[in-house]
């Protein structure tokens, strides 16, 4: 019998290829809300945020599970984000 993990691996975002996570019948699943942000899984393990400001700004539904494409503009959207942050970090050498 084939074991399934109680807690997904930790995906970094900063490395992460979308397509993987939105590919075919991967899903999302609702994790937990908090900071006005719904925040979801993919299959993968990619956890990402949904604002609740955008959220309810049209008449969309965020059910608690659903089709990972669906979500695909906020997976890009945070992975964008993260990868800007990373970049946008530069250390100040040390002085002597």
């Amino acid at each position: 019998m084939q074991t399934t993990p109680i807690q997904p691996t930790y995906v970094d975002p900063k490395t992460v290829v979308i397509k993987e996570h939105v590919k075919q019948r991967q899903m999302v699943h609702f994790e937990y809300f908090r900071d006005e942000e719904f925040c979801y899984r993919t299959d993968k393990g990619l956890l990402f945020p949904v604002s609740l400001q955008e959220a309810s700004a049209g008449r969309a539904t965020f059910p608690a599970h659903d089709k990972a494409i669906f979500y695909m503009r906020w997976i890009r959207r945070y992975v964008a984000a993260c990868k800007e942050e990373v970049a946008g970090t530069v250390t100040a050498p040390l002085a002597d």
